[in-house]
């Protein structure tokens, strides 16, 4: 039998998920889900369920027309040694009005970004590796091993 748990990576991590209070329902439906679905992994149960997961947000522009998903860039600006250095963030979804060019942003996601951006110069610094320039969104949401133009 195969040893279950976290997949080996070039990357491996010590993180965890933060605990989540369910009620003893959800708990029991979310060990039978792990069992029948993923060999009895709960680890293996969130990461296919993550990479299931999508879903569509109808927003409606104050002009009222519905936005659009459009996709947006960010650039992080951070100090090292005193030495500035960017980092740009492409195909972020953003919403946009086709009416009157509004865009919206989540500012969650926005939140969010900035600091898993300040986590990955972090650990690129620890381990004296090179620092990107720009990051692909798609690449963040879908976990893969992170390949940078530097």
């Amino acid at each position: 039998m195969t040893k279950v748990g976290r997949p080996k990576s070039a990357n491996p991590r010590s993180l965890t998920i933060p605990e989540v209070r369910v009620t003893r329902e959800e708990y029991r439906m979310f060990k039978l889900k792990a069992a029948q679905y993923a060999s009895d992994s709960t680890a293996k149960l969130i990461r296919n369920a993550i990479k299931a997961y999508k879903t569509v947000i109808e927003e409606a522009c104050q002009c009222g027309t519905m936005m659009k998903e459009s996709k947006g860039t960010e650039q992080y600006k951070f100090q090292l040694d005193e030495i500035e250095h960017y980092i740009t963030i492409t195909n972020i979804p953003v919403y946009q009005c086709p009416e009157c060019d509004l865009e919206e942003r989540n500012l969650f996601l926005f939140a969010t970004l900035e600091e898993i951006i300040e986590e990955e110069v972090d650990w690129r610094v620890k381990n004296r590796l090179p620092l990107p320039t720009e990051i692909d969104f798609n690449d963040l949401v879908q976990a893969k091993e992170l390949t940078y133009n530097t």
